[in-house]
């Protein structure tokens, strides 16, 4: 994996935030702080790239998925979802 020394913004719509909002406390720093790496490392290790969708990638923190889309030619990962495994990719 190539490691990225450009900063990204992430984005996180409100329909994202709103997910995030409705977990459980217990979970939220670490999400959170995995969604902050995102900015450094759009693609870290052991990171899966979803198939059929263009740069869609999803990272697991403990129950819950972050999905995600990468748009390097704008610096920005957009954040799709996060949800619990069985909801992340409806």
């Amino acid at each position: 994996m190539t490691r990225y020394s450009v900063s990204y913004f992430v984005k996180l719509p409100p329909t994202a935030r709103k997910q995030l909002h409705s977990l459980p406390k217990k979970f939220l720093p670490k999400i959170i702080a995995r969604i902050d790496d995102l900015s450094s490392d759009p693609r870290p290790p052991r990171v899966k790239k979803l198939s059929g969708k263009l740069d869609t990638h999803r990272i697991r923190q403990g129950p819950y998925r972050i999905v995600y889309q990468v748009r390097d030619e704008d610096g920005v990962v957009l954040i799709l979802s996060v949800a619990d495994r069985k909801d992340a990719y409806r």
